[in-house]
């Protein structure tokens, strides 16, 4: 809300000093249209020996009311507004478009990262084969103070599908799935223009954004997937994925 105000508070400025000019226009008008004149005797005798003068002011003022010089942005971001503006001024849209680079869709990626019911006996076992996915195994095995490559390759089912185990395997497997596309098809990753994730996968996502790093997200989301666990536990339920299509 703070910054809509702070938005609107120009242009709500400009409507507010036009409306005291057409106050003032109103106030020299009069109710019959000719020029207001003040209660002293002096002026009433200027503005009766000229009477354009009166035409002059309302002139001036409305020529004021319709220049905003000062409220000139200069720079592109700052020329929001779209009515009332200076002639010429850049509006927001293209102000942000000109200091945006375009950009090929058919040359850029957008990388998501799934959540919780995508684990699987066997996950990451094809990942092995690149130094920086196994270190990223070791490093979350340290944390956690289990094998969790071997509970991915190996099992049992059941334990792997608990959300305290799953979780962890599900996150550690997707960040070692892209040191797979960094060696494979680098071009995934240096032309990803966005990245997110399905609950579970938006933990993920900051990860690969580097807005937390892999030591704290596993520590997160081993938290995380035991207090899910206990809830879990605590309250009988249980969560169905529903698939459509193939």
């Amino acid at each position: 809300m703070a910054s809509v105000l702070s938005l609107a508070r120009p242009s709500l400025g400009r409507l507010l000093g036009a409306a005291g000019r057409r106050e003032q226009i109103r106030s020299l008008l009069g109710n019959s249209g000719a020029a207001a004149v003040s209660n002293d005797s002096q002026e009433s005798s200027k503005s009766a020996a000229d009477g354009n003068s009166g035409d002059r002011d309302v002139k001036r003022l409305l020529e004021e009311a319709a220049s905003f010089e000062d409220d000139i942005p200069t720079k592109g971001e700052d020329a929001w507004a779209t009515s009332p503006y200076p002639k010429g001024a850049v509006i927001r849209s293209q102000g942000l478009r000109s200091l945006r680079p375009l950009v090929d869709p058919k040359e850029t990626s957008v990388i998501l990262f799934p959540g919780q019911g995508t684990q699987y006996v066997g996950m990451g076992k094809d990942l092995t084969r690149f130094p920086a996915a196994r270190d990223l195994f070791k490093e979350a095995s340290q944390i956690l103070g289990y094998d969790l490559l071997k509970l991915c390759k190996e099992g049992p089912v059941q334990k792997l599908n608990r959300t305290e185990f799953a979780q962890p395997a599900i996150l550690v497997c997707s960040l070692a799935a892209l040191e797979m596309l960094k060696e494979e098809r680098p071009s995934v990753i240096e032309n990803c223009i966005a990245t997110a994730g399905f609950s579970l996968g938006e933990l993920t996502a900051l990860v690969f954004a580097e807005v937390l790093s892999f030591a704290k997200a596993v520590k997160l989301v081993k938290i995380r997937g035991e207090a899910m666990q206990a809830a879990a536990e605590m309250y009988k339920g249980a969560m169905a994925t529903v698939l459509y299509g193939s």
